[in-house]
C-alpha cells in the first residue's frame, strides 16, 4: 500500500495495533489509522492545539492501560484521545527540568510497573511515572562511566521489573533500575564475544529468553545466562546467510518466526533450526515482492498479518496463510524452473515426481526430492517441427507406469521411462488404422486397459494396446446414435461401466452392450450413444453445450465443468437425467469450470478463469480462493488438473501451477471485530462530541432523520470478501444482509428510540456474533411532543365542545322548526284541501239536477285535485317530520301509501329486515327521492305487471345501501320498452343522491328495480 492508497506517505517508520483493532503507521509526514477501506490521517495544524505536534513519526507505543503514545522527530512526546481525537503534547522546556529532555523521540516502552521509558535522539532516556506529569531524567555523563553511554538513545527494552536494556550509538546497556547502575556492552577490538558495531539499533528478547541485538554492522545473538555473543554476518559467498549487516529491527511473531528488517539489504526470515537465513527481495518484474530493500519496521496483527513499513516503499503485507501454496513458476532467468508459463497437462509419474505439460517448453519433470526441473522428455527423432511438438495438451500414467504425451500438432507420444523409449502415433491419411487426428486434447485409461483419446476435430479414438488397433467414434451428421461433435474435450469411465464424453457441442453418454468384460471395441459390442444438450426453456437441462471437464464424486453423483457453469447429475437420477446447475450467482467466482477435483471430505474444487472454488454439495456453498489467498494466478486451464499420492491437489494455468492440501486452507477462527468509523447526516460526516467509534448514544432532530452509518470489520486479509448484517431495532424486523457493503442509511425515520447494530466477518466468511451497537434517538418536531398534543387535545376538546354546543342548540331548532312546519301543513293546509275537496262534492250534491251535470266534471277535476294534493302534501309532511327520519320509516310509508289499492287488487306486500331499519337515519333529500322512486316503481307493478305479490328487500353493508322492489308480473323486455319521463325521472333522482338504478325484467319473469348506493 501506497499513497495511491491513502496512505498519507511513503516511509513508514512504525506500525501498532489498538484495542479496537485499528492499524496505526507512523510516517514522515501524519500519522494514519487504517479500517481496511480508509486511511485516517492525523497531521499538525498550527490552528488546532488539539492537533498532533508533529507530522514526522518515529516511534508508536500503546501502553498497558491501552493508551496510544506518538513519538515525533522534532515536535515532542503525544498522548492520543480515542474519544475526542485529540492529542496531549509533551515538550522539552529549557526552563522545567521536570519536563521531557528532548523533543526528538526515538523509542517508547512501559514496565510493568505503568512507568513509560521515553528514549530520545539527542536527550538521553525519560521516564514518565504512572498518574505523574513530571518526567525523570537520565543523562550520558562524560565524567561518570556508571551513566549512558550516550545521549542518543535508539531502544529502550523492558527486560524486567527492575533492568532495561538501553540501545545507543555508543553500544548497549543493562540499566538495574533499583540500584541505578549500568552494564555497558560495546564491540570488542577483535571481535570476539561481543557485538560487531557499536550503532545499535534495537533490542528483542525472544520466548526462549535470548536478547537480539540489531546493529549498523550485523546481526548478535545474546544468551545473558552463559555470556555468549553469536553474530550473524553477510557472506556472500553463502546464500544463507543474512543479506546485508546493516540490520534496522528485529522481529519475533507468535509463531516464534523472526524476521529482520534491514537497510537495502531486505526482509530476512531465519530459520533457527536450519541456522540458515532467507531474505526477500524487491523485484520489479514480480508485484507481489517486497516494495523496497530498506525494511524499517515489522509487525504482526491480531490475526497473524505481517506487516512491513519500507523506506519509501509504503506498506507491505504478508499472510502467513499463502504459505499453505506452493508454486511452480517459469523464470527466464532461471533454468531450473518450468520451461513456459502456461500449463495445460498435470500428472504425477512414479516415485512421486510431477509432470508438467507446457505451450511450448515440452514436458517438464520437476523431482520432489531434489526439487529440480528435468526438461528431457521429448523424442527429437519423432519431431518434425520442434515448437508444435513441443505444445502439450496431455499427460497421462498408464497402469503399467508408461507416459502417454498428447500434443496439440503431433499425435500421441508413449514414453517408457524404463527403456527411455518413445512410440509416436501421429494419423496417417493413407493408413484407416491410425490415430484419427494429430490435435490430441485428453488421454484416458479406462478400467479395460484400452486408452482413450479425445481430438480436436476427429472425435473419440479408441486403442486396444494388445491389438494395436483404432476404433474411432466421432460424429455423423444425421445419426443420432454417433458422438454429437468431433471437438472430444474429456471422457470418464464411471462406476458402472458407462463412458461420459465431453465435447465442444453438448455432452455424450456411451453405454457397451454384449459384453461385460473385455476391451470396449464396438467390433464386440454395440454401442449406444445418448447425447444431452443445453436447451434454455429446460432448467433442468446441463448449463452449457460446451462440457470441459467430467468427475464422478464418491457418492456417485457426476459433475460437469462447461464454459458456462457446474453441472451436477445425481446418481439417482441417472435414468431420467435431471441437472442441478451452479453459477456465479449461487456465489462461483467464475462461470467457466476447467477442472474439478473431490477431497476426502466430498468437496469439489474447482479451477476456473478467476482463480479456485472451494463447494460443499451438501450445503451448495461456495468458498472462493484468488492470488490474494496465495496462488499464483487467477486464470487456469482444462485438463491442468491432478490428485497426487500424497493427497495434495495442483492445478495449473496460465501463470504456471499451484498445488496445495485441502485440509490445510481452512477457515480462519479469529473473530474480527467490528467498529463504527463514520456517521453521516444526508451524506455529510456528522459533528459529534466524541468519536464513533467511541459513541455510545446520538441524538437526532426530526428534521435529521436521513442518516447513515459507516462500519468496519477489522480483519486486514482480504477486506473486500468481509461481509455484514445491520438492522436498526425499533424500526427492522430482522438483520439485513448487506453483502460486502460496509454502510447502511435510513430515511424519514420517525421520532423514536432505536439501536443500531452491526455484525460481520473476517475474510473467510466467519460471523463474530458479538455485535456492535449505538443508540439512536430522534426527537419529535414540537407539534408531536407531550405538552404541545395535551394543549393542543385541550384546545380542540374545547373548540369542539363549542361547535358540538352550537350545533346541538342548532339542530334542536331546526328539529323544533320541522316539527312545527310538519304541524301547520298537516293542520292548516292539509285540512283546508280536504275541506275543499268536501265542499266541491257537498256542492255538486246542492245543485239542481239539471246544473248538477254541466259543473259535475269541473267539481270532479277539483276534488281529484284537492285530493292529490292532499296526498302529496301528506307526503311532504312525512318528509318534513323529524321524527319520520329512519329508513325503517321509508319502508313503512311506503306499504301505507298504497295499502288501501293493494287490499282493493288483492295485491300481497311483503318486506323483510324492517325491525333493523329503525336505528338507520337518512336525510330528508335522500328519504325524499328514495320515497318518490320506489313510489313510481309500485305504482307501475299495479298499472301495469297484473302481480299477485310485491315484495321490497332493504340490505345495508356498511354505508352501501340496496333496495330491491320485485314483483311476479307478467314482466317485459327491457330491450323494447321506450323510456318514458317516469322512469327517467327515477333514474334521474338515483343519480342526484349518489346512486344507481337497475331495472330487470322479462316476458312471465317478474320484474326487479334495484337501487344501489352510499348512505352518508
Amino acid at each position: 500500500m501506497s499513497i495511491e492508497d491513502g496512505l498519507s506517505q511513503s516511509t513508514v517508520e512504525a506500525i501498532v495495533q489498538d484495542r479496537s483493532g485499528f492499524m496505526w503507521f507512523g510516517t514522515e509526514d501524519g500519522l494514519n489509522r487504517y479500517d481496511g477501506y480508509t486511511f485516517t490521517i492525523f497531521k499538525h495544524d498550527p490552528d488546532d492545539p488539539g492537533s498532533i505536534s508533529n507530522n514526522n513519526i518515529w516511534c508508536l507505543h500503546i501502553d498497558q492501560n491501552r493508551v496510544l503514545w506518538i513519538g515525533t522527530y522534532c515536535g515532542g512526546l503525544n498522548r492520543f484521545d480515542p474519544e475526542t481525537e485529540t492529542f496531549t503534547h509533551y515538550l522539552h522546556d529549557p526552563s522545567d527540568s521536570n519536563s521531557i529532555s528532548s523533543n526528538r523521540i526515538r523509542s517508547i516502552l512501559d514496565d510493568n510497573q505503568g512507568n513509560l521509558w521515553i528514549g530520545t535522539r539527542d536527550g538521553g532516556l525519560n521516564c514518565l511515572k504512572q498518574n505523574s506529569q513530571q518526567f525523570l531524567r537520565i543523562r550520558h555523563d562524560p565524567n561518570n562511566e556508571n551513566s549512558l553511554p550516550s545521549d542518543n538513545v535508539r531502544f529502550v527494552y523492558p527486560a524486567s521489573n527492575d533492568s532495561l536494556w538501553i540501545a545507543t550509538n555508543r553500544g548497549f546497556s543493562i540499566y538495574d533500575v533499583g540500584s541505578d547502575e549500568f552494564t555497558h556492552y560495546q564491540a570488542s577490538p577483535d571481535g570476539s564475544n561481543s557485538i560487531r558495531n557499536n550503532n545499535v539499533r534495537h533490542i528483542l528478547k525472544d520466548r526462549s529468553g535470548i536478547f537480539w541485538i540489531s546493529t549498523k554492522g550485523g546481526l548478535a545473538s545474546f544468551d545473558r545466562q552463559r555470556g555468549q555473543f553469536t553474530n550473524y554476518l553477510s557472506d556472500p559467498a553463502d546464500p544463507g546467510s543474512i543479506s546485508i549487516n546493516n540490520i534496522r529491527k528485529t522481529y519475533e511473531d507468535r509463531q516464534g518466526r523472526l524476521w529482520i528488517g534491514t537497510t537495502n539489504g531486505g526482509l530476512n526470515f531465519f530459520d533457527r533450526k536450519k541456522n540458515t537465513f532467507y531474505s526477500y527481495h524487491h523485484d520489479q518484474t514480480d508485484p507481489y515482492s517486497l516494495s523496497n530493500n530498506s525494511v524499517r519496521v515489522t509487525f504482526q496483527d491480531n490475526s497473524g498479518i505481517l506487516w512491513i513499513g519500507t523506506f519509501g516503499g509504503g506498506l507491505n503485507t504478508y499472510d502467513p496463510k499463502t504459505d499453505h501454496f506452493r508454486h511452480y513458476r517459469y523464470d527466464p532467468e532461471n533454468s531450473n524452473s518450468l520451461s513456459d508459463p502456461i500449463v495445460w497437462a498435470i500428472s504425477q509419474g512414479p516415485g512421486g515426481s510431477i509432470w508438467f505439460g507446457t505451450n511450448s517448453g515440452g514436458v517438464d519433470r520437476y523431482d520432489r526430492s531434489t526439487g529440480q526441473y528435468v526438461h528431457d522428455c521429448y523424442n527429437p527423432n519423432n519431431l518434425i517441427d520442434i515448437k508444435k511438438s513441443n505444445y502439450i495438451r496431455s499427460l497421462y500414467w498408464d497402469k503399467a507406469d508408461r507416459l502417454w504425451i498428447g500434443s496439440n500438432y503431433t499425435g500421441v507420444d508413449r514414453y517408457d521411462p524404463d527403456t527411455n523409449n518413445f512410440i509416436n502415433l501421429r494419423h496417417d491419411p493413407e493408413d484407416s488404422n491410425s490415430i484419427c487426428h494429430n490435435r490430441v486434447r485428453a488421454i484416458y485409461q479406462d478400467d479395460f486397459g484400452d486408452m482413450w483419446f479425445c481430438t480436436w476435430g476427429g472425435g473419440l479414438d479408441n486403442y486396444n494396446q494388445t491389438t494395436g488397433t483404432f476404433t474411432n467414434f466421432g460424429h455423423r451428421p444425421g445419426d443420432p446414435n454417433s458422438l454429437s461433435d468431433n471437438n472430444v474435450i474429456s471422457i470418464l469411465q464411471d462406476s458402472d461401466g458407462i463412458y461420459w464424453v465431453a465435447t465442444s457441442i453438448g455432452l455424450n453418454r456411451i453405454v457397451f452392450s454384449g459384453k461385460s468384460t473385455g476391451p470396449a471395441s464396438p467390433k464386440l459390442s454395440c454401442p449406444e450413444i445418448t447425447r444431452f444438450f443445453h436447451d434454455p426453456n429446460d432448467p433442468q437441462s446441463i448449463s452449457n453445450n460446451y462440457v470441459v471437464s467430467v468427475h464422478e464424486a464418491q457418492n456417485g453423483d457426476l459433475w460437469f465443468g462447461t464454459m458456462l457453469g457446474l453441472s451436477r447429475l445425481r446418481k439417482s437420477d441417472r435414468g431420467n437425467p435431471v441437472f442441478t446447475r451452479y453459477f456465479m450467482k449461487n456465489g462461483m467466482p467464475n462461470d467457466v469450470v476447467y477442472g474439478i477435483l473431490e477431497d476426502s471430505h466430498g468437496n469439489l474444487w474447482l479451477s476456473t478463469n478467476f482463480g479456485m472454488s472451494r463447494f460443499d454439495p451438501d450445503t451448495e456453498t461456495f468458498k472462493n480462493f484468488d492470488t490474494r489467498d496465495g496462488l499464483l494466478g487467477n486464470e487456469y486451464n482444462s485438463g491442468a488438473y491432478t490428485r497426487t499420492t500424497e493427497g495434495t491437489f495442483i492445478f495449473g494455468g496460465v501463470n504456471g501451477a499451484s498445488e496445495f492440501h485441502p485440509d490445510s486452507l481452512a477457515d480462519n477462527p479469529c473473530l474480527a471485530p467490528v467498529v463504527l468509523t463514520g456517521f453521516n447526516i444526508f451524506d455529510k460526516p456528522a459533528r459529534l462530541d466524541k468519536s464513533i467509534s467511541c459513541t455510545e448514544e446520538i441524538t437526532l432532530s426530526y428534521k435529521d432523520n436521513y442518516f447513515s452509518f459507516e462500519f468496519a470489520s477489522l480483519d486486514y486479509s482480504t477486506p473486500d470478501r468481509n461481509r455484514y448484517a445491520y438492522m436498526l431495532e425499533g424500526l427492522d424486523g430482522d438483520w439485513t444482509q448487506s453483502g460486502t457493503r460496509h454502510f447502511a442509511g435510513y430515511t424519514h425515520v420517525d421520532a423514536g428510540r432505536y439501536v443500531f447494530r452491526v455484525k460481520g466477518t473476517n475474510g473467510d466468511g466467519v460471523w463474530n456474533e458479538e455485535d456492535t451497537s449505538i443508540r439512536i434517538i430522534i426527537t419529535p418536531p414540537f407539534w408531536e411532543t407531550w405538552w404541545f398534543i395535551t394543549l393542543l387535545v385541550l384546545a380542540i376538546g374545547g373548540t369542539i365542545a363549542f361547535v358540538i354546543t352550537n350545533r346541538v342548540r342548532q339542530l334542536l331548532a331546526i328539529e323544533r322548526l320541522r316539527s312545527k312546519i310538519a304541524a301547520d301543513l298537516h293542520d292548516d293546509i292539509g285540512a283546508g284541501l280536504t275541506e275543499i275537496s268536501i265542499m266541491g262534492e257537498v256542492i255538486t250534491q246542492k245543485l239542481p239536477h239539471e246544473a248538477r251535470q254541466m259543473v259535475l266534471q269541473e267539481t270532479e277535476k277539483i276534488g281529484t285535485t284537492a285530493r292529490g294534493l292532499v296526498s302529496s302534501m301528506s307526503d311532504i309532511v312525512w318528509l318534513v317530520n323529524p321524527r319520520r327520519d329512519s329508513l325503517y320509516d321509508l319502508v313503512s310509508r311506503l306499504g301505507d301509501s298504497f295499502k288501501e289499492t293493494l287490499n282493493a287488487l288483492n295485491i300481497q306486500f311483503r318486506t323483510e329486515n324492517l325491525e333493523s331499519l329503525k336505528s338507520i337515519r337518512l336525510k330528508m333529500e335522500y328519504r325524499q327521492h328514495l320515497l318518490l322512486i320506489f313510489k313510481e316503481a309500485i305504482n307501475n307493478s299495479l298499472k301495469y305487471s297484473g302481480c299477485t305479490e310485491i315484495s321490497l328487500k332493504v340490505s345495508l353493508k356498511g354505508k352501501k345501501l340496496d333496495m330491491r322492489l320485485v314483483d311476479d308480473g307478467t314482466g317485459f323486455d327491457v330491450q323494447d320498452i321506450q323510456t318514458g319521463n317516469g322512469l327517467k325521472n327515477m333514474e334521474d333522482r338515483a343519480s342526484s343522491i349518489g346512486g344507481s338504478l337497475t331495472i330487470r325484467s322479462s316476458a312471465n319473469e317478474g320484474t326487479e328495480v334495484e337501487f344501489s348506493g352510499m348512505i352518508s
